[in-house]
């Protein structure tokens, strides 16, 4: 039933309730689709941050599952990972240090973030071309 559901919802454009369906329904590519393209952005908008973790740990176990995951959601995971592990303002020079040890995963994080950019337009130019 969820599965119906989540293309009921998606035909009708409420991508925020098909992705929920499509989450019960185990259509882990279909409910990243919808959450990289049409959810993710204006929950991060609106800062709703939460909600963008929940969707996407909530993915995160099938990643193995989703094609580009570490281009789309795997992106929200590795902001807020990163976010998340950044200390407080308290002590300056353990700050520093810190933001020095979290140098690599920032560098892994901005490159997945290029790649994904290099994708999402690859594919946008591909859409635009179909339409000439």
């Amino acid at each position: 039933m969820p599965c119906m559901q989540a293309v009921y919802f998606r035909c009708h454009g409420d991508l925020p309730k098909a992705l929920e369906h499509y989450l019960e329904c185990a259509n882990w590519q279909k409910a990243h689709s919808i959450f990289v393209t049409s959810v993710a952005h204006k929950l991060f908008s609106s800062a709703d941050h939460s909600e963008i973790r929940r969707l996407a740990i909530a993915m995160e176990d099938h990643k193995s599952e989703i094609e580009n995951w570490d281009l789309g959601a795997g992106i929200y995971v590795s902001f807020y990972s990163i976010r998340s592990s950044l200390p407080d303002a308290n002590n300056i020079m353990s700050e520093l240090d810190s933001l020095e040890s979290k140098n690599p995963a920032c560098r892994d994080f901005l490159d997945n973030l290029n790649e994904s950019l290099a994708v999402l337009c690859d594919q946008l130019l591909g859409t635009i071309m179909c339409f000439d």
